[in-house]
């Protein structure tokens, strides 16, 4: 590596970790990150408890406390309990929970420690996206690549939080770097690497199998005449399965229920399908998709354009590294159109969902580096403009939009309304909602889950002999609001002589006051 790129890669890992850590324990945790907690601290069986609860005629309440202390550390917990959580209660491989739950007993289970291991990953992804692009496409693609992963809004937003997307990011990348080191040395050691960091990625999430594919894909067009490294790249392929193995093993040994993953499907809409897999690459930059029809129409038709003036940027990639490029496009292809079939197929809203959409990213990080090399030689004013816009762009989001049900805001306005009163909180007991609403509520509040109309009667009888406020909170699904907000918890009245004072709603969770 040249003196002034170890320079310029040093500067873009500063610009990264301010741009990864600017406000990281500020924001609030949301639903899919309390996931993280409990499930790597070993309370996975959280979720069962308070179904249980939920059967119970009147139902039961706590204090916030009661919950709280289930996504904390507890050293009475093990690695057992965290692997026989997830095969019970959840739908994800292991890896990334155990690597929390080492992770919060050397540096503690603060908001800013556990998404700092996410900010770490998409630092060393930086690195990796320069190390591959420098395979792919030499020395000055690849400075350009590291920029484009420093300030990318995508890559900068799921570097902060609480999840496993950076660190597929990263295993990924490091993945693809052994396999473009085996195709140019062709050394064993190479080969075994790949297949043990394609292991760890597919331990870290069902969905990396796409990545694979797409590998096997472009080995498999390349080499179809060179038996001899396609037979290699064969077997590093199926031995990418062997760390799989015994955990599909202990999954069937213990009957464990795929239907738990089953709620992102069942959403028809052939059309909304076909909007999401055109406009899946603006979202790296924009993340969230515009509203109504008629942004639709513009955004769909800036990415027509910006398509036919980047035709001479991809032909110069293809007839310079036609192998290399055509690399890129397959790892992008390959993953973004395999969800796009599930979700035709089986009706679900993958693509819908932007964190999935970090499967395909990763064949579009060297191809992003390439053109933003073609763009600096074109006009250096244009390429400014468009770095300060990312940069800019990506410190804006980083401070406060919400990926999910985020319930800080909502239970301060909670903690705030009840001082000085005895109040309690009633909420759909469904997914980590109860969880997420008791992190940040004060412990003497009383908590109570509840699972169907007759039990919300139920529990406001309960409550109204002991409480002087209820609290009813609603938290949303962006692509789906009933998911985690049934029709029965919408009332507006809850008779026992309370009557509706307030309500506010912030980042997808609504909260209605009752007083006595």
């Amino acid at each position: 590596m040249k003196k002034i790129h170890i320079f310029f890669i040093f500067m873009l890992f500063t610009l990264a970790l301010l741009l990864r850590i600017n406000g990281l324990s500020g924001r609030s945790l949301w639903t899919d990150e309390f996931f993280t907690f409990f499930q790597s601290t070993g309370h996975g069986e959280a979720q069962k408890q308070m179904n249980l609860l939920s059967e119970i005629t009147p139902p039961k309440y706590f204090n916030a406390g009661f919950y709280k202390q289930m996504l904390h550390n507890d050293p009475s917990k093990t690695i057992s309990d965290v692997t026989l959580s997830l095969i019970r209660e959840d739908t994800h491989p292991p890896f990334y929970f155990w690597t929390i739950y080492f992770w919060i007993r050397l540096f503690g289970d603060s908001i800013f420690a556990v998404r700092f291991f996410s900010v770490l990953m998409g630092l060393f992804s930086v690195l990796m996206a320069y190390k591959v692009t420098k395979l792919l496409f030499g020395d000055a693609a690849a400075v350009f690549s590291a920029l484009f992963m420093s300030v990318c809004p995508f890559a900068v937003i799921y570097s902060r939080e609480a999840r496993h997307y950076s660190l597929i990011a990263l295993l990924a990348l490091v993945s693809w770097f052994f396999l473009l080191r085996f195709e140019r040395k062709k050394r064993n050691a190479d080969l075994v690497c790949a297949a043990l960091f394609n292991s760890i990625a597919l331990l870290t999430h069902y969905f990396y199998f796409f990545i694979i594919l797409g590998q096997l894909a472009y080995f498999m067009l390349i080499y179809r005449k060179d038996k001899y490294l396609l037979d290699k790249f064969l077997l590093s392929f199926f031995c990418s399965f062997l760390l799989l193995a015994p955990w599909f093993n202990l999954v069937a040994s213990h009957g464990y229920n795929f239907y738990l993953a089953s709620w992102p499907f069942g959403y028809f809409g052939f059309f909304d399908k076909i909007y999401y897999f055109l406009i899946a690459v603006s979202r790296y930059i924009f993340i969230f998709e515009p509203r109504g029809m008629v942004m639709r129409g513009l955004l769909l038709a800036g990415i027509f354009a910006l398509a036919c003036r980047g035709r001479p940027v991809f032909k110069e990639a293809v007839s310079r590294y036609r192998r290399e490029t055509l690399f890129c496009c397959i790892l992008f292809l390959v993953p973004i159109s395999a969800m796009f079939i599930i979700d035709i197929v089986q009706h679900g809203v993958l693509l819908q969902q932007e964190r999935f959409l970090v499967f395909p990213f990763i064949g579009l990080i060297p191809l992003s580096g390439y053109f933003l090399r073609y763009l600096f030689r074109r006009s250096k004013i244009i390429f400014l403009l468009f770095f300060m816009f990312l940069a800019v762009y990506s410190f804006i989001i980083s401070i406060d939009p919400q990926f999910g049900p985020a319930p800080k805001r909502v239970a301060e306005w909670i903690n705030s309304s009840s001082q000085g009163c005895r109040a309690a909180v009633i909420m759909g007991n469904i997914r980590s909602v109860v969880l997420a609403q008791a992190y940040y509520m004060d412990e003497d509040i009383l908590i109570m889950p509840v699972a169907d109309t007759d039990q919300l009667v139920e529990g406001v009888k309960v409550l109204s002999h002991s409480v002087d406020k209820i609290f009813i909170v609603r938290h949303f699904n962006r692509t789906d609001p009933k998911f985690v907000d049934p029709d029965f918890i919408k009332t507006e009245d809850i008779n026992s002589g309370f009557k509706l004072t307030r309500s506010m709603q912030s980042s997808y969770v609504k909260g209605l006051e009752f007083t006595r």
